[in-house]
């Protein structure tokens, strides 16, 4: 039973950039990339012990440390036109101060993803009108700790441009430079350009956002990591990732609930897998570029009794051919993909799954001056069938979210004995109190 927790809005209010946005900069073409990307985003929360003693104090730093850091981020602060562009106007993005009537540490108990939600404030029904480039929520608790939500809008900024915004977030916060701090660059039309003339997208996959979902968060820890590497590897890949790893063992696991369900034929099952594609130039982007610079690949098998290496090697074959690939991509190419994508979902006799990494990120490095955060989890999984990779605070394990259809949550603990085995389900979190 989810648990009751009052949760009292203080304020909300528009933060504008410290500084005006300069002329020649007032209008930002988005990329190819950045228009096929839905205005919904993925809100990360990051939690924080119990060191807050001046609530008033503590928002004012992060909201005028934001201010600042808003005049990098300018198209934050901006308004989407035409879907094609954004007008940098310097509107502002919303800023939520919350009072939550417990401890953190019954939060920690039993992570509820339904509470979760409501520590930041998002929608996912945009319009150009309603378009917002960051929503902010700092939700203050009752015995000092502090969550902090940040949702970031997918049409200007994928994984990689969050963590450079948190970097330089918490730099201005904590007023000196780091090693992380970055100048960033809005550049990412000049790499994926979009058509001069006005761009049809596909339409969006049906349902995408009207099937009840459920939220279910599993913890590998580092030793059960290891174990699944050793048995993912093959003579093929011989050294398989840890994201390689637990994405084949939670792919197969998804099979095996599939198989579970059908009884007269077999169904096609596709992985999309998300890929941060600025190493993957010859030579590598700066991780500073800043924009939707993250590509797709896609693998399929009907094989339901493929084993963990064999799902290993499709998905390194996939991310070499993405490798391969990605100085010739063209508008073509990437619009046959978003086709094929959106035609996937639709077909009855495909079961397709949507896997994003943020393993590797610094998220466990977002300190804004009362140290780094206990945890970090991402909220608002809305999507069906879509898993989101994090590491453990330790750095070595993995922590899974994955949004399926409750009747699937359900049938997937119930007959996946080997699930349980490997990973522990919505486990206590060690508060460093």
């Amino acid at each position: 039973m989810a648990k009751v927790v009052k949760i009292d809005i203080i304020t909300r209010e528009i933060i504008k950039p410290s500084s005006p946005t300069l002329q020649h900069l007032r209008f930002m073409k988005l990329s190819l990339l950045d228009q096929l990307n839905f205005t919904m985003s993925t809100p990360i929360l990051f939690f924080y012990p119990n060191k807050i003693q001046n609530i008033k104090q503590k928002s004012q730093l992060l909201k005028s440390s934001l201010s600042k850091t808003l005049t990098l981020f300018y198209p934050l602060a901006g308004k989407l036109k035409d879907h094609s562009f954004i007008h940098c106007n310097d509107h502002g993005v919303e800023f939520v101060d919350a009072l939550v009537d417990c401890p953190m540490t019954d939060i920690f108990q039993n992570p509820d993803n339904f509470l979760l939600e409501k520590f930041i404030s998002v929608d996912f029904n945009h319009t150009e009108s309603s378009f917002r480039g960051a929503v902010i929520q700092a939700n203050f608790f009752t015995c000092g700790g502090l969550a902090i939500g940040v949702s970031l809008s997918h049409k200007i900024a994928d994984a990689a441009s969050l963590a450079t915004f948190l970097m330089a977030w918490t730099a201005a916060s904590l007023a000196k430079e780091t090693p992380h701090t970055v100048v960033p660059h809005f550049i990412s039309d000049t790499i994926f350009p979009s058509p001069a003339d006005s761009l049809t997208l596909p339409p969006p996959p049906p349902l995408l956002l009207t099937i009840e979902t459920t939220t279910r968060r599993y913890v590998f820890d580092a030793s059960n990591v290891s174990m699944l590497k050793a048995k993912a590897a093959s003579a093929t890949v011989q050294t398989p990732t840890r994201v390689e790893a637990i994405t084949a063992f939670l792919w197969k696991c998804l099979m095996n609930l599939s198989g579970k369900k059908l009884s007269r034929f077999i169904k096609q099952s596709v992985l999309i897998q998300s890929v941060n594609l600025r190493p993957r130039f010859d030579p590598p982007m700066p991780e500073n570029y800043i924009g939707n610079m993250s590509g797709k690949f896609l693998v399929e098998t009907k094989d339901r009794n493929i084993e963990l290496q064999g799902l290993v090697v499709l998905l390194r074959k996939g991310l070499e051919q993405v490798s391969k690939e990605i100085e010739g991509m063209d508008m073509e190419g990437i619009l046959e993909f978003a086709k094929k994508f959106g035609e996937l979902h639709g077909r009855d006799d495909v079961d397709m799954y949507s896997f994003t990494s943020l393993c590797g990120f610094p998220l466990y490095e977002v300190d804004f001056g009362w140290g780094k955060p206990m945890w970090a989890t991402v909220t608002n999984l809305v999507l069906k069938n879509y898993v989101v990779l994090m590491d453990t605070r330790d750095g070595k394990g993995i922590e899974v979210c994955l949004s399926l259809s409750k009747e699937d949550v359900e049938l997937l603990e119930r007959n996946n004995q080997e699930l349980l085995t490997f990973a522990s389900v919505n486990p206590y979190l060690e508060a460093c109190f």
